[in-house]
């Protein structure tokens, strides 16, 4: 188990899946999202503070889609919207994370903003690489950084964090800001290149 325990495939498996159902009935990522939700409900806060917060609905550069994600977890309501484009090396290069968080009255923003922000570089490290195989007789083939890849400092996306303001009381903010970046990063690779992503990593691991 790792940071953000079962909430991790749990989220990405639930927000691709709604995410293809929208499309085949013609509804925006989005908007599709908000409509199942009760408008005052504190999922659809965050949902509507990161389509304010990216401009969604605005024309993403050329070559470049959004993709859009919510979970909830440990008690808090976390969206997030993420820009992405093919990279070099043919995986999702991603370019921005906007995201909306609600985890009740907030103590500490900028402790809530720099978790969110580890949060989600490391989730993208995990999305697109992290992977442990196991061979046969039970040895497991990855043994340090040099065939375990990681994400680089210089492949972390600029990040964008929006505080919902609430009355609630404090919820957990260490981990919730992991499960919606994978989902986010596969719905806007599916819109880019039409490819849905049914397994992770993006890039198996070869040594």
């Amino acid at each position: 188990w790792w940071r953000s325990v079962g909430a991790t495939h749990t989220g990405h498996a639930t927000e691709t899946s709604l995410d293809e159902l929208l499309e085949a009935g013609g509804k925006d990522a989005l908007d599709g999202r908000l409509a199942l939700l009760e408008p005052e409900s504190r999922d659809a806060g965050v949902l509507q503070a990161v389509r304010d917060l990216a401009d969604w609905g605005s024309e993403a550069p050329e070559g470049r889609e959004r993709g859009v994600a919510l979970h909830k977890s440990f008690g808090t309501y976390v969206a997030q919207v993420a820009e992405v484009s093919v990279g070099d090396d043919g995986l999702p290069k991603v370019h921005k994370v906007w995201c909306a968080v609600d985890c009740g009255v907030v103590v500490n923003p900028n402790i809530v903003r720099a978790q969110v922000e580890g949060s989600i570089g490391y989730g993208l490290g995990a999305a697109l690489y992290d992977e442990v195989t196991i061979e046969k007789g039970g040895t497991i083939k990855q043994s340090n950084f040099h065939d375990y890849r990681s994400l680089r400092i210089h492949e972390m996306p600029e990040v964008e964090v929006a505080i919902v303001p609430s009355a609630e009381p404090p919820t957990g903010i260490g981990e919730p800001g992991l499960p919606p970046l994978a989902p986010a990063v596969a719905n806007a690779w599916r819109r880019l290149t039409g490819e849905s992503v049914r397994q992770l990593p993006f890039s198996p691991v070869k040594a």
